[in-house]
């Protein structure tokens, strides 16, 4: 994230997150591709408005966001910790590796919801 977009979060993270009270339309379609109360990472949770959903359907959720301002909002409004990464996700690999520069994050996930249009699912032998 560039220093400009963080100042922004930092400055503005109340009003962003207060802007959204409705998921995204497309999240239930993605979700209905999902294995029932499978395990979602989600990058770019923002303020929690599809991460709420996400656990509202059944899911077991392991939410992330760039901003720490944003990350304590939405930790609020979920009743649990989203983790703050601020630094850029090069590689996520099917054996559940995901490669932030340098620092090697291990995660258990069988889909993947990024707020920026990524989507990712993958068969999962459990």
């Amino acid at each position: 994230m560039t220093t400009t977009t963080m100042n922004f979060y930092r400055s503005a993270a109340q009003e962003y997150a207060a802007d959204k009270d409705t998921p995204d339309p497309r999240l239930f379609a993605f979700l209905k591709r999902c294995r029932a109360a499978g395990k979602i990472l989600e990058l770019g949770t923002g303020g929690g408005v599809e991460a709420a959903a996400i656990l509202g359907s059944g899911f077991d959720l392991d939410a992330t966001d760039g901003s720490s301002e944003l990350a304590a909002i939405a930790s609020q409004r979920l009743g649990q910790p989203v983790q703050t990464m601020q630094r850029e996700i090069t590689q996520i690999s099917g054996s559940g590796i995901a490669q932030e520069n340098s620092r090697k994050m291990r995660f258990r996930v069988t889909s993947l919801h990024c707020r920026f249009g990524v989507r990712f699912r993958r068969q999962s032998r459990d």
